[in-house]
């Protein structure tokens, strides 16, 4: 558990350090994605502002449709443990 946690803070800490896929000007929608979320993202760049969105995202389970690979561990940990 120590193990997973100190993990978990390391991760945590240099994702606040880097900035996340929404807030990477490169940020393509996908095709399999929602287009009001691709929208949102689109227009705001952070996922708080997309809330409502990402929510919709993370219940219907397009998730790794919607952000790279790299990406979906955080925002599954970050949003989708609340949707």
């Amino acid at each position: 558990l120590e193990k997973k946690q100190s993990t978990l803070n390391t991760t945590v800490h240099h994702l606040n350090q880097t900035p996340r896929f929404l807030q990477d000007e490169k940020f393509a929608c996908q095709a399999n994605c929602p287009e009001d979320f691709c929208n949102c993202a689109r227009n705001n760049y952070y996922g708080a502002k997309c809330a409502n969105e990402m929510n919709d995202v993370c219940v219907a389970g397009l998730l790794p449709e919607c952000v790279p690979t790299d990406y979906v561990y955080y925002y599954e940990e970050t949003y989708c443990k609340f949707a």
